[in-house]
């Protein structure tokens, strides 16, 4: 029964620490553990045994108690369970052949198990011939630190350091660098010369940043039964250049409850700020889960801003 338990929580929980690969390689051993504790106690009396066995499930259950309570544990952000994405991570595998060697994630690495070659920590090697990563990989991330992000970035300023290797696709935070393949045109997806003519009109200060204009549209999902979401499209610009690099979260109130989308950098993580000019008009679409159905009851819109330190 504690196995079987065991098991599933390890595999079916939301927890983003217990989706790191490690847990899973870990989650090997609890057949071994729980047959070394029914080994050890077969030839004891019947009473010994039940006293064993409950002050284990004590155990287990106050030690459980006590760790989810900590600061440290409730301060993961969650992964949203949209199969949509997993779809688009499986898009972007057909484009990556398994003899090669991959660099990625830790996250969207567990796709690619079977992988011949697999990095998932700097120094990202020579021969890497393929990149895949996650603008969104929070799984170590925290409600009052962005290092997660901070370390993504990282690793993609040491992806781009390889001259071979150039990107080839984004979409929805994820990104693909091959050595092979048409090489993106980053600048010409994000910047803008005009603002559309169906954007609304706003005006966000975020420190480096000015939102000057938006529109908002629902994502079709996969299923019915999924978590809703909304697209928040923004257009932004600057004043004067600037060197440092900026990630927002937008969030939007339906009613009295408040979703918030993930922290990302601005310029879509494929052209950063750095690089922006005044008087031109930039795109970043924010995706922020929202309840199914309640779109019309979308109050208001706002935006957090962060310094992302180099």
């Amino acid at each position: 029964m504690l196995f079987i338990g065991s098991l599933t929580y390890v595999f079916c929980c939301m927890n983003p620490i217990l989706k790191n690969i490690a847990f899973h390689y870990q989650a090997s051993l609890l057949p071994v553990i729980f047959w070394a504790l029914v080994v050890s106690v077969q030839d004891w009396g019947t009473p010994r045994r039940i006293n064993a066995l409950i002050a284990v499930a004590v155990t287990s259950t106050v030690l459980s108690i006590f760790i989810g309570a900590q600061p440290w544990s409730k301060a993961t952000l969650p992964i949203h369970p949209w199969r949509g994405r997993i779809a688009l991570v499986r898009q972007f595998g057909e484009r990556i052949d398994r003899r090669g060697t991959l660099f990625a994630t830790q996250r969207v690495a567990a796709h690619f198990t079977n992988q011949r070659y697999l990095y998932l920590y700097p120094p990202v090697p020579p021969q890497t011939d393929y990149a895949l990563l996650d603008l969104r990989d929070s799984w170590r991330g925290s409600l009052a630190t962005l290092e997660w992000l901070e370390r993504t970035r990282r690793y993609q300023r040491a992806v781009e350091a390889n001259p071979d290797l150039h990107l080839i696709d984004a979409r929805d935070g994820l990104l693909l660098y091959s050595r092979t393949g048409q090489p993106l045109d980053a600048q010409a997806l994000v910047e803008r010369e005009v603002l559309p003519g169906a954007v609304t009109p706003a005006d966000f200060d975020l420190g480096a940043v000015r939102i000057v204009g938006l529109s908002v549209a629902p994502v079709a999902e996969p299923s019915p039964d999924d978590f809703g979401r909304v697209k928040v499209t923004t257009f932004s610009t600057v004043t004067t250049p600037t060197n440092v690099d900026v990630a927002a979260m937008c969030v939007v109130r339906f009613g009295d409850d408040a979703f918030t989308s993930e922290f990302q950098p601005l310029g879509q993580g494929i052209w950063s700020i750095t690089r922006w000019k005044p008087n031109k008009f930039y795109v970043d679409e924010f995706i922020v889960p929202a309840p199914p159905g309640h779109a019309p009851d979308m109050t208001s819109i706002g935006f957090h801003a962060v310094t992302l330190a180099p």
